[in-house]
């Protein structure tokens, strides 16, 4: 959607203001265009288009807070203007609080009902937040609002099969290559669904129609995969080297790169290519983990260990008992209630007789309110009295500021083996124990406890790292870094264990 730009009469001051910002944005210098566009913003009534390009400088400058500012008064001041919803969406979207996004992006299509910008991102939202069926609708509409919108029909095809739709996806796919031949990004959706289906031949011809229509980092990283599902280890390399080339910011073909070369006995070369992957995107837990991997079987067990230092990085809390509870069961017999009431989501694999909760933040009810209080103060404390430290990937990116999320799993009984993870977006993650089952409160088989250490199954690597395991116990609180691997160890038991996890992601 294009920024609103009315009619300016001849010589108006403000109009030449915005015109001139624009030019200097375009220029890449948002400082020089905020300097023209400051005058006018002290204005009681700014007019839309020059909080709009405000935004946009403050964006381009890094400044999240002075963004968030211009655009607020968009809204407030233009109301009645698609584009001030529109733009305030896109920007809650890129803070990570994507049903505020959803929410004012729907405000603006109540507005402009046929806008096909608003409909695409409403679209694109739902799928970020794995409601592909949500988002299959507003693609749906504009396939018959703008037929000749060609990535539309991309979408379409891409969220049929997250739905298991298979054939649906495929006559989709094929349906718009009959129309537009020529759009490569078609060649590659086709692609990536025939390689789901087995039908590595026809994945990888469709693979190379269209590198050689429009070359892609990700249709090589894909590629890459397929020659790795085929066991041609080096056909994989080769691939995944055109694609961390092309573009050395793509974070999947880095972990990807760094896998095959795992696999191919390389872990110096594997390290490096984290590395590289860390200069862009320097939080990754994945590329921390993977880094720490490649160092040990590099033989650098003290670097790798200086990365995933148990002692230095996990800690244990006693959760408080907030104001109104009587005392610490009193807290977590409230929590067990809230969460017990919650709606669940899919569990993680290997989770049997139990279930997890959506997401728990923002908090509707009032322990969980409280639980995020002590959980914020943790994770601030915690911040707090870590050191900046350029040299380790954790410690160079403290975060001034993050968002948190939560969830609960309920569950009296996980099968071996239960999926070692991490969580990659999240800086800090933790687990709280709100109620144990007896067997796992007195066990000395470990049954039940928290493990870390353990890589996931399908990461290839020479040599075992150090496991940790902790014992959970009811009101404890374990923080440890997003990029540690971790999983609850196997148990079963009458009772029901409830953890609430979090994970603090910078903002």
């Amino acid at each position: 959607m294009q920024q609103h730009d009315p009619h300016v009469p001849s010589g108006d001051p403000c109009g030449d203001a915005v015109r001139q910002a624009r030019e200097r944005l375009a220029g890449g210098d948002p400082g020089g265009a905020l300097a023209l566009l400051t005058p006018w913003l002290e204005d009681a009534s700014p007019r839309l288009d020059l909080l709009l390009t405000a935004t946009n400088a403050c964006q381009a400058a890094g400044d999240a807070d002075g963004a968030q500012r211009h655009i607020e008064r968009a809204v407030a001041h233009h109301a009645g203007a698609p584009e001030a919803h529109y733009f305030a969406g896109l920007l809650l979207r890129d803070r990570g609080d994507l049903d505020g996004a959803v929410a004012a992006l729907e405000r603006a299509r109540d507005l402009a009902p046929a806008a096909p910008e608003i409909l695409m991102q409403l679209g694109a939202l739902h799928e970020l937040r794995w409601r592909p069926d949500e988002a299959e609708g507003f693609y749906r509409q504009l396939v018959t609002l703008a037929p000749a919108m060609v990535a539309v029909r991309d979408a379409l095809a891409r969220v049929q099969l997250a739905q298991a739709k298979p054939f649906e996806a495929e006559a989709t796919c094929r349906q718009a290559l009959a129309e537009f031949p020529d759009y490569a990004p078609l060649h590659a959706t086709l692609g990536s669904m025939l390689q789901r289906a087995g039908r590595l031949e026809q994945a990888e011809a469709a693979y190379q129609q269209a590198l050689a229509l429009q070359p892609a980092a990700g249709v090589w990283n894909n590629l890459g995969l397929l020659q790795r599902q085929r066991g041609n280890l080096g056909g994989a390399y080769e691939a995944l080297r055109q694609g961390n080339l092309l573009d050395p910011a793509m974070l999947e073909c880095s972990l990807n790169l760094a896998d095959v070369l795992s696999r191919l006995e390389e872990p110096a070369a594997a390290a490096a290519v984290c590395d590289d992957g860390l200069a862009h995107h320097p939080r990754d837990g994945t590329l921390i983990a993977l880094k720490a991997l490649a160092l040990r079987d590099a033989g650098r067990a003290d670097e790798a260990g200086r990365l995933v230092d148990f002692e230095r990085f996990v800690e244990f809390r006693t959760l408080p008992v907030p104001d109104g509870y009587a005392d610490a069961a009193a807290f977590r017999t409230a929590l067990a209630a809230e969460v017990t009431a919650t709606p669940s989501r899919a569990s993680e694999p290997g989770t049997e007789d139990g279930r997890q909760t959506l997401d728990l933040f923002p908090p509707k009810t009032p322990a969980l309110a409280a639980l995020h209080e002590i959980f914020d103060r943790a994770v601030h404390d915690y911040a707090s009295h870590c050191r900046a430290d350029p040299g380790h990937p954790f410690l160079a990116a403290i975060p001034r500021r993050w968002r948190l999320s939560a969830w609960a799993t309920l569950m009296r009984r996980i099968e071996e083996p239960e999926t070692t993870h991490l969580h990659p977006p999240s800086w800090l993650s933790g687990v709280c124990y709100i109620a144990l089952p007896d067997a796992i409160d007195a066990d000395t088989d470990e049954n039940g406890w928290l493990e870390f250490g353990r890589p996931a199954l399908n990461l290839h690597h020479r040599v075992t790292p150090a496991i940790r395991t902790v014992r959970p116990e009811p009101g404890r609180l374990v923080l440890f870094p997003g990029y540690f691997f971790h999983r609850v160890r196997p148990f079963a038991s009458a009772q029901t264990r409830i953890s609430i996890a979090f994970d603090a992601v910078p903002v």
